[in-house]
């Protein structure tokens, strides 16, 4: 990560980090700011959790790697609910039922995607969810939300993106300049990355001397 970031910072990209919080935090937050900002705002990522902060004028891009290369689905709030029968807030209810191992999320013992799909879309959130539990099918679904109500509560906590994180983030901060420049050049070169610097040669407008 280190590396990644210096190279990054040589190519003149920024990149923001705050103690406490999750990177998903961050994007949330500051996509947040930016619809209220009125912009448009294309969030990039391979974690489906950024489907919570989805709205008409939020697009989370998910970029899918298959046999022909690289194919991008994109989600409005919409395209969410299209997809799971729940809203992006409700995503979150889902996902808390489901869990997810590579976030450590336990989620409900038994309940996979499409039982917490179906849950969710009919009573839309975990705690009302809980009180119908006795009306909830599977059986066993219905046993394993009270069984572990509370983990799946917790999971709640942790599937949960804040969008209210105080930053000191100004978006004229992130613009992207020239990337490719004599700074990252001669750090590329040493980190011997040959397909990116095989890019400096397309650049026609740099007026650098990279030899």
């Amino acid at each position: 990560v280190p590396l990644m970031k210096e190279v990054l910072h040589a190519m003149g990209i920024s990149t923001m980090e705050m103690t406490g919080f999750e990177a998903d935090d961050i994007l949330g937050t500051i996509a947040a700011q930016c619809e209220n900002d009125g912009y448009e705002v294309s969030v990039i990522s391979g974690d489906r959790d950024l489907l919570q902060l989805a709205t008409e004028h939020v697009k989370i891009r998910i970029p899918k790697t298959k046999m022909t290369g690289t194919e991008i689905e994109d989600y409005y709030a919409k395209d969410v609910i299209e997809k799971y029968q729940v809203t992006p807030t409700e995503f979150i209810d889902m996902k808390a039922q489901m869990g997810d191992t590579s976030d450590n999320i336990l989620g409900v013992t038994g309940i996979g995607e499409k039982t917490a799909s179906k849950i969710i879309s009919t009573w839309h959130s975990i705690e009302a969810a809980h009180a119908h539990a006795a009306e909830l099918k599977p059986k066993k679904a219905s046993e394993n939300l009270v069984t572990y109500y509370e983990q799946a509560q917790f999971s709640k906590v942790l599937a949960t993106i804040k969008t209210d994180c105080v930053l000191d983030f100004k978006l004229e901060d992130a613009a992207i300049g020239q990337m490719m420049n004599d700074a990252s050049y001669a750090l590329l070169k040493r980190l011997e990355l040959k397909n990116i610097l095989k890019r400096f040669d397309s650049v026609a407008e740099t007026t650098v001397n990279y030899q």
